[in-house]
């Protein structure tokens, strides 16, 4: 499955999903031969990415006509039908390179001509710890240069070229031992003109990770759509579609709660929510604590579903996430439908 998931640029907030696109694997693997690899694309895997820009594409015209869209793939889209495909499509694209390319150049590879470009600047990045990382401030360097990718159809065999600037951060400063320096180099048919305009390039880049996190949400984290008992197709993919929806809501407000703190929490949530929030809220204050009579912000609406979660604030090692939102949502839920019943009732009886 391949999903194309909408993020605003500033701060990452998920939007919604434009594209998901599902196909079944054959049960043994086909032995990688001469004859595998000379399939049409139409034959192969590649296929469902193309489908699936192609419909997110699609879908952005639909019901966002105008908006330009700024594609973000990981290595995985450094292929020549994937890069045909995102620039036909009008829309804005950056991939992480995979490959050493060709390039219209005398210095003949993509590698190359980064190498003996000269340093547009530079910035630091703070690294996490990982499974094999060390966390640290990497003095990162950025180089970039317009090139001309020289590409071969692999359907028609004809030779094509996209004008495109490859930019290059890497890490620069002492690395742990063990480790590998951290490098990104992207492909990109934005406009790169100073190192600005390369940063953008690279901030941007960094929110594909959002699309991570979602699955992680949907398919193992809070939705745990690969736990399904379902065993028919069409039950499965309903069942994946609803919990997608679920899992992007969970997202959405876990991010939007951090970038945009003080907009009102009647954006995302419906007045009965916000209703049975507040009153759930009263209900289990601490001593001290006083809940406004007037609307609550996006942030402390946030706050009180993860509460209602199990969340007990900076104890919690950092800000709401996903299980404690889960949990939390599907509570005031049912605190929801119970209103709902009780406003029912009372109707009936007048």
């Amino acid at each position: 499955m391949i999903s194309a998931l909408a993020v605003t640029e500033s701060g990452g907030v998920p939007l919604g999903l434009l594209s998901q696109v599902y196909w079944t694997r054959p049960t043994t693997e086909p032995r990688k031969t001469k004859k595998r690899r000379a399939r049409r694309v139409k034959d192969k895997e590649t296929q469902r990415w193309v489908e699936a820009i192609l419909g997110a594409a699609a879908e952005l015209g639909r019901c966002a006509a105008g908006t330009r869209a700024w594609f973000q793939i990981d290595r995985e889209g450094d292929s020549t039908p994937l890069l045909l495909a995102l620039a036909g499509t009008g829309h804005d694209f950056t991939v992480r390179g995979r490959w050493d390319r060709a390039i219209d150049d005398k210095l003949g590879t993509l590698r190359r001509k980064l190498v003996y470009s000269p340093t547009k600047g530079e910035y630091e990045l703070a690294v996490p710890a990982g499974p094999k990382r060390t966390a640290r401030t990497a003095n990162m360097v950025v180089r970039f240069e317009k090139v001309t990718v020289k590409l071969t159809d692999p359907d028609t065999k004809a030779s094509k070229s996209l004008i495109l600037t490859a930019v290059l951060a890497r890490e620069m400063s002492t690395v742990p031992n063990g480790e590998k320096r951290i490098e990104w180099m992207l492909l990109t048919n934005v406009n790169v003109e100073n190192f600005d305009d390369a940063i953008r390039v690279v901030a941007a880049y960094a929110k594909r990770w959002r699309i991570e996190e979602f699955h992680k949400t949907w398919k193992s984290g809070a939705c745990r759509v690969e736990d399904t008992q379902l065993r028919s197709t069409d039950a499965v993919l309903r069942w994946a579609t609803i919990l997608a929806a679920v899992a992007v809501r969970i997202e959405r407000l876990k991010f939007l709660s951090r970038a945009e703190p003080t907009r009102p929490a009647s954006t995302e949530l419906e007045p009965v929510e916000i209703e049975a929030l507040i009153l759930l809220k009263r209900q289990n204050k601490k001593r001290n604590e006083r809940i406004p009579d007037t609307m609550p912000t996006i942030a402390d609406a946030t706050r009180w579903i993860a509460e209602l979660g199990g969340y007990t604030g900076k104890s919690s090692g950092g800000p709401p996430g996903t299980i404690v939102l889960a949990r939390g949502l599907e509570r005031l839920q049912y605190a929801v439908q119970g209103f709902k019943l009780a406003t029912l009732s009372v109707l009936e009886t007048t």
